[in-house]
């Protein structure tokens, strides 16, 4: 997929919406890298949660997704500062459930009477999208 992309586009985003959260370190190492060397590929668009972000917390409900086999794998302990490592350059990044809910497109299972999502603890805290350049 990204040769034909090489081979067709001179500047394309990429999306991984959904995606890196199920991935471990490694793999998506490997896809900053595979995405780096396709120079049709500008801009990187990835939601990422920040479990470093939550401190002591964060700790405890990584624990509790290894415990549980979740499937949950990509939660690097430096943060967003694992893009940099990789060729990646951070150029934005906002609140998830924020811009859900200022597009009024909250998840269901999200309160929103009267408490703004983001101010409550739990899974979404700490997710957030990222808009990433070549560094």
């Amino acid at each position: 997929m990204l040769a034909d992309l090489a081979r067709t586009a001179d500047k394309a985003v990429v999306i991984t919406e959904g995606l890196l959260l199920y991935l471990t370190e490694k793999n998506v190492a490997d896809l900053a890298g595979d995405l780096q060397r396709t120079a049709a590929v500008q801009w990187w668009l990835a939601d990422y949660y920040d479990i470093a972000a939550l401190g002591a917390e964060g700790d405890e409900w990584r624990r509790s997704m290894e415990r549980s086999n979740a499937g949950l794998r990509f939660m690097p302990g430096d943060g967003p500062a694992f893009f940099p490592r990789h060729g990646w350059r951070m150029t934005d990044q906002k609140d998830l459930m924020a811009e859900a809910a200022r597009l009024g497109r909250l998840p269901p299972d999200v309160p929103s009477a009267g408490t703004p999502p983001w101010a409550t603890r739990g899974f979404w805290d700490g997710s957030r999208i990222l808009r990433l350049e070549r560094a």
